[in-house]
């Protein structure tokens, strides 16, 4: 599958890229403690609704841990904003994702893009996200080795 998005390309910081990978990791790896801090760095007051953002998979721990309640999936489920949010929030949330390194909104939208594409062809969610989690432990590893790793396919 090859997939052609010109003009959709976005940039992040170093510093930006980074948290991006840890946010992936933290919710694959199901850290709740990380997830909420990564989280609010990134979408600041409404930062329990940004792991929905990578995979709805994720609701499962923010709602076993507590900080996401029934009435929050109900209305991501419906693709609406949830009662308990205020405008202001969703601005502060807007301006937060773009003064942090780059254009988060930008990149979250294309990977909502691509997740949407996939499941189109039945491509199961739990391969997307093991490719998602390996690109960002890639991600992780300091320049030479990452660029060393990926020259050799991978990891």
């Amino acid at each position: 599958l090859v997939m052609l998005d010109h003009g959709c390309v976005h940039e992040l910081s170093e510093e930006a890229r980074v948290r991006l990978c840890k946010l992936v990791l933290a919710c694959v790896e199901r850290r709740s403690a990380d997830l909420q801090i990564i989280s609010k760095e990134i979408a600041g007051p409404l930062y329990k609704f940004l792991p929905l953002l990578l995979s709805p998979a994720f609701a499962v721990i923010g709602y076993m841990d507590g900080w996401l309640t029934s009435a929050d999936l109900r209305a991501a489920y419906r693709n609406q904003i949830p009662p308990s949010v205020s405008l202001e929030e969703v601005g502060k949330c807007v301006a937060n994702m773009h003064t942090h390194g780059g254009n988060f909104l930008g990149v979250l939208h294309s990977m909502g893009y691509t997740r949407g594409l996939l499941a189109s062809i039945n491509y199961p969610e739990r391969l997307r996200l093991q490719s998602l989690a390996r690109y960002a432990v890639l991600g992780l590893l300091p320049e030479a080795q990452r660029k060393r790793a990926l020259l050799e396919g991978g990891m």
